[in-house]
């Protein structure tokens, strides 16, 4: 489920969310999915893994380690897709940041 007036922190939230409470192997895919839109967006590696930190203090209990793995797994998924998206279109790549 895509939500058109959602953001990609929203987006990100919300399946980081549900991938918690399903282990489903179609809400990770969903999560791949979002580095696309990562990138077309814009936003860099670094600024998906501090969206994903702060998605884990909202979304993860305190001490609940499945969920806490569970996240973790979901980041590896996001950033290895991201990775073979710009790999496979050398133009697109990670936005650089300059500085």
């Amino acid at each position: 489920m895509h939500l058109a007036n959602e953001t990609p922190n929203q987006a990100y939230y919300r399946i980081l969310k549900e991938y918690c409470e399903t282990s489903s192997e179609e809400v990770l895919y969903r999560a791949s999915l979002m580095s696309e839109r990562f990138i077309s967006d814009g936003i860099a590696p670094e600024e998906i893994v501090a969206l994903h930190q702060a998605a884990v203090q909202e979304v993860v209990k305190a001490y609940d380690p499945r969920n806490l793995v569970a996240s973790q797994q979901m980041l590896l998924e996001v950033m290895i897709a991201s990775e073979c998206a710009t790999a496979s279109t050398p133009s697109s790549g990670w936005p650089r940041r300059s500085g």
